[in-house]
């Protein structure tokens, strides 16, 4: 199922909304939704260290495991570490970026407004594929962790329908990490190649490549408004 972005606001600190989050997205899962948290900037002290090596603040990794989502950089961008009075070390989608102080950090907030986009349009961009092969059915979403030219894919695989005539499976894929092209070579990899891709087919294929983009959202950097655009059903793979 797709459905918009939902938000949660409060007027301070410790008032529950990282509790919120994590119950809203076990409570999704549940119903069958595939949801991610994303918090554009937090500021904390203590981080965890992603298994890619990255920094992102603890709230999003529990409501990531709310979700059945391995923790990502992209779910928290933006994490401030208070390193002075008016200053903290600046760290970027997982990676230190700088220390500023607060005059120094509210003119970067253009330049950082773009990268949080980029992990925004990463978790919310998802894709239609078919694949040869009966698919296994499950309530929640099949994640394919497997490094591919030695850098972290993470690969999120939601079955939809099966056709036993044609012996092929409609998904809704969404990735983490890396680009449209892991999606292929994710799924070869475990047994079920797009249908129509002959690089990472079994056999000759002589079809058209299966997988489309369905589905992105993103905000705009001129009004902040988040943007959705869905592709029209009949253009999506159809089995």
């Amino acid at each position: 199922m797709s459905a918009r972005p939902l938000m949660i606001q409060g007027t301070g600190s410790f008032v529950g909304k990282s509790i919120i989050v994590a119950g809203l997205c076990r409570l999704l899962k549940q119903d069958g939704f595939q949801v991610a948290p994303f918090k554009a900037q937090n500021m904390a002290l203590n981080s965890f260290i992603t298994p890619e090596g990255g920094e992102m603040g603890r709230a999003q990794v529990v409501q990531a495991e709310a979700a059945g989502l391995a923790p990502h950089v992209d779910m928290n961008p933006i994490l401030l570490k208070p390193n002075t009075d008016i200053g903290a070390q600046v760290i970027i989608q997982g990676k230190v970026f700088s220390n500023m102080n607060a005059g120094e950090y509210h003119r970067f907030k253009k330049e950082a407004l773009q990268m949080v986009m980029e992990s925004y349009a990463r978790l919310a961009k998802k894709y239609q594929v078919i694949v040869k092969g009966r698919f296994p059915q499950q309530d929640s979403p099949l994640t394919i962790d497997a490094d591919l030219d030695n850098r972290s894919a993470l690969t999120h695989v939601h079955y939809i329908k099966y056709d036993p005539l044609k012996d092929r499976t409609l998904l809704e894929v969404r990735i983490e990490t890396g680009r449209k092209h892991q999606i292929r070579r994710h799924l070869s990899s475990i047994g079920f190649p797009v249908a129509g891709d002959r690089m990472y087919g079994q056999g000759p294929d002589t079809e058209d490549l299966q997988l489309t983009a369905c589905y992105l959202s993103f905000i705009c950097p001129v009004s902040g408004e988040v943007r959705e655009y869905r592709l029209p059903e009949d253009l999506t793979p159809h089995l």
